[in-house]
């Protein structure tokens, strides 16, 4: 199980009924006490080569699920005032396996190297305000991807600065 450095971020191994029919995975219980309590759930499906990001949100936490494929994590934390400020990691997760909980301030990228699907959900309603970003190539961000030439958003295309971002993020938390 993947295991986080940054502050702000979990990984909770999701509880699989397995049989000779198949697996059912359990994603979500309101038991469970997680950091995020969703009012919004999206899917996204990527084909091979998808990079989405690097993206950062001032207002909304995270719950990731992987539901097939493979997600390929990139995480920075933003947050000046964090004891992680400025840590960065890349993670594998195969669908089925946890949910990944992402607080505010902490910027994430999504690469997929084979057809995939998230889904994820988030604690505030979506809004093009809490959506601040970055190239996902800034050598400031210290993620190495696997991949050279991406295939990027329109907006992840013209992205500014990690350096812009940062400043962004700190001025709204």
């Amino acid at each position: 199980m993947n295991e986080s450095a940054i502050e702000g971020v979990g990984f909770h191994p999701l509880v699989r009924h397995e049989d000779d029919r198949g697996m059912l995975a359990e994603m979500h219980r309101d038991e469970w006490e997680l950091p995020v309590a969703p009012v919004q759930w999206n899917v996204v499906h990527s084909n091979p080569g998808t990079l989405r990001g690097v993206h950062c949100h001032w207002h909304h936490s995270d719950l990731l699920n992987m539901v097939s494929g493979e997600l390929i994590l990139g995480l920075v934390d933003l947050r000046i005032s964090s004891p992680t400020f400025r840590t960065s990691e890349i993670h594998r997760i195969p669908a089925l396996t946890a949910s990944i909980s992402i607080a505010p301030g902490i910027a994430h990228g999504f690469h997929f190297e084979v057809p995939s699907t998230m889904v994820y959900g988030v604690d505030f309603v979506w809004s093009t305000d809490d959506e601040l970003g970055c190239m996902w190539n800034d050598p400031g961000l210290g993620l190495d991807w696997p991949c050279a030439e991406p295939d990027l958003s329109e907006r992840d295309q013209t992205a500014g600065t990690l350096e812009t971002l940062i400043a962004e993020v700190n001025a709204r938390l």
